[in-house]
């Protein structure tokens, strides 16, 4: 039987293909060989490892011994071998496209986009995304069921469906004026908690695993402003009540350290970006248990992007507002991290997932160690999604999610970006290592 059926013909998960992965049968035992593994829980690396899978789960993790001349195994070499990635900020609509577009796809067209973002994610290892609010009403709820079901595949989906917003803020519509022929706006959230309870019910209701607002201003948006807070505290304490109501999870889009703040004293799961922190709002997060997922090399691109000033550079009010938060990003996130707040991988990569693993990179860039940035993208993911009993390392009694690499990404960060093997829940996606199984 051969496990490399993948690379044949390119990485194409969709089930109309001539050629598809490497599926798990219920009951099937698989070895899979590894040169090392990294152990995400203990911080350690395992020489000469064969991990035992039944079906979709890992049975035995041990060191390596001659297997049976019948057994079905998967020999990766002097590879390096890791849990699935978890990419926490994810925004499948967004694949270069989306921001020319004028925001002119259909949901059936945003649906096919994100289910081909979300296949090409899991090509680099990423078999488990949170998306973090989308374009096209609540299409990607529909790519997610569809998924699940077994439709299609690829990875684990968790869906925010949209970036809530007041009016004005960071996920409406500010670029048009307000006597044109059509007018355009966001997800708007008219002010009052009432209103805030029946948002978080509107999203539920439809499909929502978590709630996403914009607790200040973006960057890539007009005329709002990053250290303001878009939410009064009463707001923000409903949204994260209502959410939790419903045994929901709920995050915030926070540049300034006013929503910070208001966000932690409220009891929100996570914050997102959180480039301008300070002291009191990491206090907050703390004591609360607040996650922080930081998207370090989104700041640095758009930085980047407007530099170069080129055909793709953002507008101007977008580049004064990269160049305010850049400012001050690299310390307030060394102070959170110095603090021992909680922290997961996420990317915000809105010029297309191919630049998902780009991120391991800018996190080492500003000192956190190689060790440090793959427990991020792992087991700290599947924790923050409670889900640490069931992914996030290679563990017996866990889901058969493993990724590897040809080099050592503890000395060389960059093999990250060139991941070779993809096994999601005991199938195989993607293996660019092993070449001559029959």
């Amino acid at each position: 039987m051969s496990c490399f059926r993948p690379l044949l013909c390119g990485f194409s998960l969709f089930l109309l293909s001539p050629c598809h992965p490497v599926l798990a049968q219920e009951g099937e035992v698989r070895y899979v060989v590894c040169g090392a593994l990294i152990d995400p829980v203990e911080g350690r690396v395992r020489q000469n490892v064969t991990v035992e899978i039944r079906g979709e789960r890992i049975t035995d993790v041990r060191r390596s011994s001659p297997l049976p001349d019948t057994a079905d195994v998967i020999d990766l070499g002097d590879a390096t071998c890791m849990p699935g990635l978890f990419e926490m900020h994810a925004h499948l609509a967004a694949d270069g496209t989306l921001f020319s577009s004028s925001y002119g796809f259909s949901n059936s067209e945003t649906a096919l986009i994100q289910l081909r973002q979300a296949q090409r994610a899991m090509k680099d290892g990423f078999t488990t995304i949170r998306s973090t609010a989308e374009w096209g009403a609540y299409a990607l709820v529909d790519v997610r069921n569809h998924i699940n079901k077994g439709h299609y595949e690829g990875p684990r989906l968790f869906v925010a469906p949209h970036n809530l917003s007041p009016t004005g803020g960071h996920g409406d519509i500010n670029d048009y004026p307000a006597d044109a022929a059509v007018r355009l706006t966001g997800e708007i959230v008219l002010a009052g908690t009432d209103n805030v309870r029946e948002t978080v019910r509107r999203e539920i209701k439809y499909g929502a695993d978590w709630v996403k607002i914009s607790a200040s201003g973006g960057v890539m948006s007009e005329h709002d402003d990053v250290t303001v807070a878009s939410f009064t505290q009463e707001e923000m304490d409903a949204w994260a009540d209502e959410t939790h109501r419903y045994k929901k999870k709920i995050t915030a889009h926070v540049h300034g350290n006013d929503a910070a703040v208001m966000a932690a004293k409220a009891g929100f799961d996570s914050i997102e970006h959180g480039t301008m922190i300070e002291d009191d709002a990491i206090q907050l997060m703390v004591e609360n248990g607040v996650w922080l997922v930081p998207t370090v090399w989104i700041v640095d691109e758009v930085a980047r992007r407007c530099e170069a000033a080129g055909a793709d550079s953002p507008s101007q009010s977008n580049c004064e507002k990269i160049m305010q938060v850049k400012a001050v990003r690299d310390q307030s996130f060394r102070k959170a991290r110095a603090a021992g707040v909680k922290m997961a991988y996420g990317v915000d990569a809105i010029w297309g997932v191919q630049d998902n693993p780009k991120e391991f990179s800018s996190l080492v860039g500003l000192g956190v160690s190689e060790m440090e940035a793959i427990q991020m993208a792992t087991i700290n993911g599947a924790t923050m999604l409670d889900l640490q009993d069931e992914l996030g390392s290679v563990e017996p009694g866990k889901r058969a999610d493993i990724v590897a690499v040809a080099g050592n990404p503890l000395t060389d960060i960059s093999e990250m970006e060139r991941v070779k093997f993809v096994m999601k829940d005991g199938s195989v996606y993607l293996n660019e290592l092993e070449i001559n199984q029959e």
